[in-house]
């Protein structure tokens, strides 16, 4: 896409930007007829449609999703904005209805019973390995995110918030996720949504101050931001840092696990087991880490760090024939078995 001087002075298009997260496949955007959104899908449709054939954008198979959560009286007009955009852009649009159940909203909240829903809904529709979901998470975005995992005692993988490049695994199926806009402003897209005059809808639950990020995002980032100028980038560069530090542990963490596989073993859910005194072999502080990665790695909800610890105290006092284990009541009810030497995860 050809932008004027002024254009790149009101929406930077970053070197994630630049080039397709890879080349010749199908990428998804997750449209929900907001601003960010919106944005993502028009200027992916014109890099896209203005690339010549020598160009990495060319082949680029682009559409949408809509997620209708029915979760608000207005919600067939976010679909509404989703169509339009979607015809004048002349993009394939997939509209997903779904209705979350009462006993969800309550156990989950309203927040994280849709995005649960949402990603199950992605999931069906990206078949392909090569699929990516695109979103249009933005750098204003992450230092919420942050914030709110902050708030919540979150460690490590939470203080590092999104990545732009990332995998979600639902129901045992991997998603690929692209998060291009992540080191953009909010401001910037604001502009460039202003600038090509793009219509899209706000939604009003973003007004909601009884939301926690609702209360970081309009009170709590503006007094930071009153009080130190250039805070937001300078907390999203403390962000990067800490992202440094996560890849890298997480490289010796995957390791690890690796180790501690036991060859070819895995159990009725094809779940692949562990040896109990592989994994208690290692670093205190490696242990707990190595058993989340592996249960996330199985598609399945990582218990509370302080229920882990307590399985591994029981794995470290407990006999060579002893038979122990944990239940985990989450998305998928499970749980955590260690028969003599081996760890397993069995489906409740």
């Amino acid at each position: 896409m050809n932008l004027s001087q002024e254009d790149r002075r009101k929406f930077v298009v970053l070197e994630n930007l630049k080039r397709p997260p890879k080349q010749r496949c199908r990428v998804f955007v997750g449209l929900s007829g907001g601003q960010d959104s919106v944005a993502l899908l028009h200027v992916l449709s014109k890099k896209i449609s203005q690339s010549s054939e020598n160009s990495e954008w060319h082949g680029i198979k682009l559409s949408a999703i809509h997620i209708n959560h029915n979760l608000q009286e207005d919600s067939i007009n976010f679909e509404n904005i989703c169509n339009e955009l979607c015809k004048d852009l002349e993009i394939k649009l997939d509209v997903i209805k779904i209705n979350i159940k009462v006993n969800t909203l309550k156990r989950l909240g309203p927040e994280a019973a849709a995005r649960r829903d949402r990603f199950r809904a992605f999931q069906k529709v990206l078949n392909v390995k090569t699929d990516v979901l695109a979103l249009g998470h933005h750098l204003d975005d992450q230092v919420e995110t942050v914030l709110l995992q902050w708030m919540r005692g979150a460690g490590l993988e939470g203080l590092t918030g999104m990545l732009i490049f990332d995998q979600r695994i639902v129901e045992k199926k991997s998603i690929n996720i692209w998060r291009p806009f992540l080191k953009t402003t909010r401001s910037e897209i604001s502009n460039y949504v202003a600038k090509h005059k793009l219509k899209w809808i706000n939604d009003p639950s973003n007004d909601n101050l009884k939301l926690d990020r609702n209360l970081i995002r309009h009170k709590v980032i503006p007094l930071l931001k009153s009080s130190r100028n250039g805070s937001s980038l300078a907390m999203a560069r403390s962000i990067n840092h800490l992202q440094s530090a996560r890849s890298l542990l997480e490289k010796t963490i995957t390791y690890n696990l690796k180790m501690c596989e036991i060859n070819n073993k895995k159990n009725a859910e094809s779940f692949k087991n562990l040896s109990k005194e592989l994994i208690l072999k290692l670093d205190d502080e490696l242990v707990p880490r190595v058993l989340r990665a592996w249960i996330k790695n199985s598609g399945l909800s990582v218990p509370p760090t302080r229920r882990i610890i307590e399985f591994i105290r029981q794995l470290r006092i407990s006999g060579n024939n002893s038979r122990i284990f944990i239940e985990v009541n989450g998305e998928i009810a499970y749980k955590i078995v260690c028969n003599f030497d081996e760890l397993t995860l069995v489906l409740n």
